[in-house]
Order: structure tokens, then C-alpha cells, then sequence
């Protein structure tokens, strides 16, 4: 059914007209999006006698330039701290309960965040820049394994540095792609994007898990014990501990 926004006839004379098509082109938005607009009345439509609908340009374009003065355009920290916001009580509760969690201790968990908040930056800089990605890339290869490297050397296993990442990386997904989304993206750029986004977060967990295995070693070198005295915690000579 149409919308307030729509009228049949001929087209009135002394305005530019587009098809769906071409204002779908001006707008980055698919053919439904814009039918959809139309019933609701967000922009004025002509219905040929043909059944076609016929968009004025002009109202395309200042559709355009409403969307532009109303949006609010969101800074990395911002867009981060959006991205914490989708924990709900629920969902904190829950993470304090699994064993990742408890194996951070009160600063580490603070610094998580921090490095939480540039990871989506950096992702937003990423998937929103054409020039310039090596550098950031780099950004988030130095940042991934600062994490691992710090977490190898608190003691934080692998398996518990892996969670944590994946706990975070879903949200920091969700905000980025949500914003985007609010832009009117095509629909191919903006599964472009999506993919995008993920790689990246793939490249920064590989580099965290090799950082974490790169420096685990010079930790487990360091806790030897000498031979014939127990490890602490174990209870048993390391000489005469079974296998495991």
C-alpha cells in the first residue's frame, strides 16, 4: 500500500525525474529500502500509469542532504565505548563467572578494556580508510601482540587469552558493522566491510596467539625448577612426576 508520499498520474513537467533504479544509485540503498521509504512517506513518489514509480531529484537529493545534517558522526572512542555498552548485567555476570575471566587479576582486566577500546578504533579506521592500511594493519599487529606477550608473561594461559579475545571481538563486530549499516551502505560494500572486519580481527588474533607461544617459552624457562625440587603447587618432585 502507498504511503502519504505517493501519487498516480503523469508526471508533473519542470522537475528532473529518475526511476528507482538511478535514485537507488544517488541514495547507496537497494530498491526495497527506497519502496519501503516511499509508503512511509519519507520521500515523495510518482506512480506511472504503468505501475512504474518515478522520483524527483530534487527530493532525492535533499533527502540526502537531511540524512547528512541529522547524523552524528561518532569518534573511535565513542564508537568503543558503544561497543562496551552492549554488556548488560546479564551478560558481566555471566563472563565473571568463567575461568578466563578469573585468571586476570584487577589491572589486567583495566588494561583488556583499554586495549578493547583501540581495537575498535583501529577497526573502524581500517574498514573506513582507502589509503593508509599497512600502518594501521601494523597498529593492530603491535596491539595483538603487546596482548599476548603480556598475558604469557602473568601467567595467563593461552586458552583463557584466546576467550577473552573472542568475548570482546563479537560486540566490537556488531558496533562497527551497526554503524556502518545506519550509513545506507549498498549492500555489496557493505558485506564487503563485514568481511573486512573480520580478517582483521582474524590477522589480530593469529599475531596474539604467536606472540603468547613466542614468549610462553622464556617463561616456562625461567619457572624451571632445579632437578629434584618440586614445583610449586604440585606436591611432587619434578624428577619423579608421572606422566601426564
Amino acid at each position: 500500500m502507498m504511503g502519504d508520499g505517493a501519487a498516480e498520474g503523469r508526471e508533473p513537467e519542470g522537475r528532473r525525474w529518475l526511476t528507482i533504479e538511478a535514485a537507488c544509485r544517488l541514495l547507496g540503498v537497494d530498491q526495497s529500502t527506497l519502496r519501503r521509504w516511499s509508503d512511509a512517506g519519507r520521500i515523495n513518489v510518482f506512480v506511472t500509469p504503468g505501475g512504474h514509480r518515478r522520483y524527483a531529484e530534487a527530493d532525492v537529493r535533499a533527502l540526502i542532504d537531511r540524512a547528512r545534517q541529522g547524523r552524528q558522526p561518532l569518534s573511535g572512542p565513542a564508537l568503543a565505548d558503544l561497543s562496551l555498552a552492549r554488556y548488560g548485567p546479564e551478560q558481566l555476570r555471566w563472563v565473571q563467572q568463567q575461568p578466563w575471566y578469573r585468571a586476570f587479576d584487577g589491572a589486567a582486566l583495566a588494561q583488556l578494556r583499554e586495549e578493547g577500546r583501540q581495537l575498535v578504533e583501529l577497526a573502524m579506521r581500517y574498514v573506513s580508510a582507502r589509503k593508509g592500511r599497512e600502518a594501521i594493519l601494523d597498529e593492530v599487529t603491535e596491539l595483538a601482540e603487546r596482548y599476548g606477550t603480556r598475558n604469557a608473561a602473568l601467567g595467563v594461559g593461552l586458552v583463557d587469552g584466546v576467550a577473552a579475545f573472542l568475548f570482546f571481538r563479537g560486540p566490537t563486530m556488531d558496533t562497527v558493522v551497526g554503524f556502518l549499516e545506519n550509513e545506507n551502505l549498498p549492500p555489496k560494500r557493505a558485506a564487503r566491510v563485514f568481511h573486512e572486519l573480520n580478517d582483521l580481527l582474524d590477522h589480530a588474533l593469529l599475531a596474539m596467539i604467536a606472540a603468547h607461544e613466542g614468549a610462553a617459552p622464556a617463561r616456562r624457562a625461567t619457572d624451571a625448577p632445579a632437578p629434584g625440587h618440586a614445583r610449586p603447587g604440585l606436591g611432587v618432585p619434578q624428577a619423579t612426576r608421572p606422566d601426564a
